[in-house]
């Protein structure tokens, strides 16, 4: 999978686990994400997201909670979020092209019906 993102870092976001690097390998688990553990998980999320200017998810046919999991994670990191991609890996490849995109240039050119750009308002509150 890694070689399919043209060198850009990936991650998997586990239920169990967390946001994950694709290439580490997990004993079988049966837990199910649902907004509890979504909101659960989305603190290291976000220290992972930290490392990066840009976050794309690859949302496909996941069940909404990843999405949440992932703008909640964006909210606390301060760090945009792109989500593409639809069930039956709908727009994979257009995924990993906005990657690409956004690691050499900074911009979005590729379209996807399935684009949603989730740039979180940070808040400040005064002492």
């Amino acid at each position: 999978m890694y070689n399919a993102a043209g060198g850009v870092p990936m991650y998997i976001l586990s239920a169990e686990h967390g946001l994950i690097e694709a290439h580490q390998r997990l004993l079988p688990y049966q837990r199910v994400m649902d907004d509890e553990r979504a909101h659960h998980l989305a603190s290291q999320a976000a220290e992972v997201m930290r490392k990066y200017d840009w976050f794309v998810f690859f949302k496909g046919g996941s069940r909404s909670a990843y999405a949440l999991c992932m703008r909640l994670a964006s909210s606390m990191s301060g760090v945009p979020l792109v989500l593409v991609g639809y069930a039956n890996m709908g727009h994979f490849r257009e995924c990993i092209t906005i990657a690409l995109e956004l690691r050499d240039s900074g911009k979005i050119t590729t379209t996807a019906g399935s684009l949603e750009v989730y740039r979180p308002v940070l808040r400040r509150i005064a002492p």
